[in-house]
């Protein structure tokens, strides 16, 4: 899928969504993976720690990749959604 296509494909999605006063959202980066599993392990979901080649690689490969951050501090990962349906 074309970049174009997957912007518009994003604002069309965000645009349904509500986000609380306070977050923002974004594109995930590579970076941001250490997070994610922090996350994931918080919520009962093993893969990320247990198999973080495999969970990387499914996020590598995977559209939309987002993450929730502190509006104030883009950095701080507070969420994520990875190939919403």
């Amino acid at each position: 899928m074309q970049q174009e296509q997957r912007d518009i494909q994003l604002s069309q999605a965000l645009s349904q969504v509500v986000i609380p006063h306070g977050v923002g959202c974004r594109v995930w980066v590579e970076s941001d993976f250490p997070a994610i599993q922090r996350l994931s392990t918080a919520e009962g979901w093993p893969t990320p720690e247990r198999r973080p080649d495999d969970a990387l690689a499914g996020w590598r490969n995977s559209w939309p990749t987002l993450v929730a951050v502190e509006a104030e501090n883009v950095e701080n990962v507070v969420g994520f959604v990875r190939a919403m349906t």
